[in-house]
């Protein structure tokens, strides 16, 4: 008797191989939209040694570098960002760039009460991901704690990019005392 995985077929009663109409691609770093593709496209089972006559090579995804915003060029990644992040994704409404860049300027009024630091992530020079991590003085003096906050949180799928944002972003709270 034949054993297939539930996920990719069953076998109907009469002994026929049956497939869904489409599955879920569960690769790490495909958006949530994208995962929908036709069964025909995809192999079950392991990944094929040769690739168009090429062998294939796995290779780890290169490393993410995290920036802190300094230059103008950092800056518009920074507000860029989630414009490319959610290009294909039906129900983002973007927000005016205008309105992006002066909430994020130094002449913004939050600025004036609160200490603020951006980051960018990259991976192979790419932008893939922002945060920002702050300290609000008006908060510390009516709580007279030492608190910092982050925020603006956005990233490619991919949890080493997420992980690297919440490190550089704590290391720099840290360092703020």
């Amino acid at each position: 008797q034949q054993q297939l995985h539930p996920a990719v077929a069953s076998i109907s009663a009469r002994g026929e191989v049956v497939t869904p109409a489409c599955l879920l691609d569960p690769s790490p770093g495909v958006p949530y939209a994208a995962r929908r593709v036709k069964h025909s496209t995809r192999v079950a089972g392991p990944a094929p040694a040769t690739v168009g006559g090429r062998e294939r090579v796995d290779r780890a995804p290169a490393p993410v570098e995290v920036r802190p915003v300094a230059s103008g060029r950092e800056f518009r990644d920074f507000i860029e960002l989630p414009y490319e992040l959610y290009a294909s994704d039906p129900v983002w409404i973007p927000p005016l760039r205008t309105e992006q860049r002066h909430n994020f300027s130094p002449k913004s009024a939050y600025f004036q009460h609160a200490q603020v630091r951006m980051f960018v992530a990259y991976r192979e020079g790419r932008p893939v991901g922002r945060i920002t991590a702050q300290i609000d003085d008006l908060r510390t003096e009516y709580h007279a704690d030492a608190t910092g906050q982050f925020g603006v949180l956005e990233a490619i799928d991919d949890q080493a990019v997420f992980t690297a944002l919440l490190t550089a972003a704590e290391e720099w709270l840290r360092a703020q005392g």
